[in-house]
């Protein structure tokens, strides 16, 4: 579902007005609603601080000591450093828009220091745990054959939640062994599909998927709900990861599987180069998390690529 501003309040005058068009940008580049909501609330919140400090003061007016203040307030109102670091991101994101736009000719933000928070490590399903997940699905009920097959594809292709929930029947091609994804953005990626996937999901649209459907013939979904002749939404999907994995003795949600697809690949050697393009992103940041669980002999990897003397 694409975003819109219908539902979102802004004033004539004060630093929401110049919130509008930002926000309306993102709307054009396909940003999800949830993703404008929360960064209007986080506007709101720095607007509504910027207000006390001075009356309908406008982002042209915003310096870098408004910005220092505003940290120090998130700082004593003892938020969490992710909370903090979600605020302060937006509002840096903001003015750097504006400064890109030229409606400011220096962002106030640009020698804000965002403090880095620990990111504790989050568990990695290994490959018998993934094993032991699909092989735990049982396929004497239709929902038996959609969930492996959903989690085939889950795990085999690394697709984001959002990326499999919408997933319909013209995006596979199981001839070629491939699946079409549209990702963040609208961005669409080709990606293969494995060999498992392949068969799980022919076993379920030969016979699970038809007897979920009761004779509809007009819904282009690939997963379909055991209510309703129509697709799984986005709970319906999660829920159904999350309840195999419960059932199978593992506390796994839809985002682990793309973490243990990611990092099963680096471990096997593949390139970030290639993996990047897998996982639909468009800078090799966002690889970082994944690079974090996959051990490294750095004395090994200097004897075999230094050069010979």
């Amino acid at each position: 579902m694409n975003a819109d501003l219908t539902r979102l309040k802004f004033p004539r005058a004060g630093l929401l007005a110049d919130v509008r068009p930002w926000l309306k940008n993102l709307v054009a580049r396909k940003y999800q609603r949830t993703t404008i909501v929360f960064l209007y609330k986080n506007m709101v919140a720095f607007a509504g601080f910027v207000a006390k400090r001075a009356r309908h003061r406008r982002a042209r007016d915003v310096t870098p000591a408004d910005l220092d203040a505003y940290q120090l307030s998130l700082i004593n109102r003892q938020l969490s450093p992710a909370t903090q670091e979600n605020y302060l991101q937006t509002v840096k994101s903001f003015f750097a828009w504006q400064e890109k736009r030229g409606a400011i000719f220096t962002s106030p933000a640009l020698q804000l220091k965002i403090p880095r928070r620990h990111q504790r490590l989050q568990k990695v399903p290994s490959e018998t745990e993934m094993v032991r997940l699909i092989e735990s699905v049982p396929l004497g009920r239709p929902t038996g054959q959609r969930d492996r097959a959903l989690i085939e594809v889950a795990y085999g292709s690394g697709l984001r939640l959002r990326e499999l929930t919408q997933l319909d029947l013209n995006s596979l091609d199981l001839e070629g062994g491939l699946i079409r994804v549209l990702g963040k953005g609208e961005k669409e990626r080709i990606l293969p599909l494995t060999r498992a996937a392949v068969e799980a999901v022919r076993a379920y649209l030969a016979n699970g998927r038809e007897q979920l459907l009761r004779g509809r013939k007009d819904e282009p979904a690939i997963w379909i709900t055991q209510q309703w002749p129509r697709r799984l939404g986005y709970t319906g999907v999660q829920h159904a990861i999350i309840d195999r994995a419960t059932q199978a003795g593992l506390d796994l949600s839809p985002h682990d599987l793309r973490r243990a697809f990611a990092t099963h690949l680096l471990l096997r050697g593949v390139s970030p180069a290639v993996l990047k393009e897998l996982l639909g992103h468009s800078t090799y940041s966002h690889l970082a998390e994944y690079l974090r669980y996959v051990p490294t002999d750095l004395i090994e990897i200097h004897r075999r690529c230094r050069p010979s003397r």
